[in-house]
């Protein structure tokens, strides 16, 4: 069965082609860009939408394919947390469930960095803040003189230039938040063995600094993937009843 999960988020659009458990292909759409899917072949479609952007997709999807949004968490993952937490969250605890059944600290290094604890089928939020490009374009835009620039790798904390130390305060700062924060955290739950995994667009630049277990580029879209899974079984035993 060929499920495509579409991952919309507040930057990008993410889409990823499985086959069963098997990644096809990904794509991923800036905004702006005409996203372009498979105009045929696809058993069913999962939507995670964490922004207002593209909003014809679903219903462009719908012509093809039963499409699945992710709105809740599924019966089999409980919440603790009092306001509705977002799709693109729910997905990665789903996904991590397989690498850590027990005990998962998720960081998501995106447009915001944010963490989700996973404990035997428990998900709890954990601390969000500026991903890192956002915290490195904060600070050109409240600072006007500062360049603009690209961020890259960070081999030192010793810049030569204002560019080179703006790009490695802004690397720093978001490593010595993921050391604290997963510090913080397993102080927390001192009884629970966590294993931490790692994604997002940013992450390769965070990964080289940082001790993790798993780096998981396609946790939410194997989180979306399972959604659709748990909801195609959901629809067949409602057809047999």
């Amino acid at each position: 069965m060929q499920i495509l999960a579409v991952d919309i988020g507040n930057t990008r659009v993410s889409s990823g082609l499985y086959d069963g458990e098997c990644l096809v292909w990904r794509r991923d759409f800036q905004s702006g860009d005409r996203v372009e899917f498979p105009d045929s072949g696809v058993d069913a479609c999962a939507v995670s939408r964490v922004s207002s952007q593209f909003p014809e997709l679903e219903v462009h999807l719908q012509a093809q394919c039963p499409v699945y949004v992710l709105t809740r968490p599924p019966s089999s993952l409980v919440v603790h947390y009092d306001s509705p937490m977002g799709a693109d969250r729910i997905a990665n605890a789903l996904a991590a469930q397989r690498y850590a059944p027990h005990g998962a600290i998720v960081i998501d290094l995106g447009t915001a960095t944010h963490f989700d604890i996973l404990i035997d089928g428990a998900l709890y939020g954990g601390p969000i803040l500026p991903g890192l490009m956002t915290l490195h374009q904060a600070l050109g835009m409240r600072i006007p003189h500062l360049p603009q620039t690209a961020l890259g790798p960070v081999g030192s904390p010793v810049a030569a230039t204002t560019a080179e130390a703006m790009n490695a305060g802004s690397v720093l700062c978001t490593v010595g938040a993921v050391e604290r924060i997963v510090a913080d955290i397993r102080r927390a739950f001192p009884s629970v063995e966590f294993a931490t995994l790692v994604t997002g667009g940013n992450a390769p630049l965070i990964l080289p600094h940082i001790q993790y277990d798993f780096s998981v580029p396609n946790l939410t879209l194997e989180g979306i993937r399972q959604f659709a899974r748990l909801s195609l079984l959901a629809a067949l035993r409602k057809d047999i009843a």
